[in-house]
């Protein structure tokens, strides 16, 4: 009886080869870029207000509700 066994080199070529193949498909280069996406602005989470946005965010009425929503797409401001 002889034993089959696969040469290191060419399972790590079939290895290579579907980790190609994984990595060219078009969800993974849209997961690829969303994850760079969310990772270049994750820093930006610490940032604060500058200039006026304490009035236009943090004291403006029609940010309390979210019934003054509507109002944001028929009402000029």
């Amino acid at each position: 009886m002889a034993m089959i066994s696969a040469e290191p080199d060419a399972l790590a070529a079939n290895a290579t080869g579907s980790l190609v193949r994984f990595c060219s498909s078009h969800w993974m280069q849209f997961l690829l870029v969303v994850v760079l996406s969310i990772l270049i602005y994750v820093p930006t989470l610490n940032f604060g207000f500058v200039y006026d946005d304490d009035a236009q965010v943090l004291q403006n009425p029609l940010l309390n509700s979210w019934r003054s929503l509507p109002t944001f797409f028929t009402h000029q401001s």
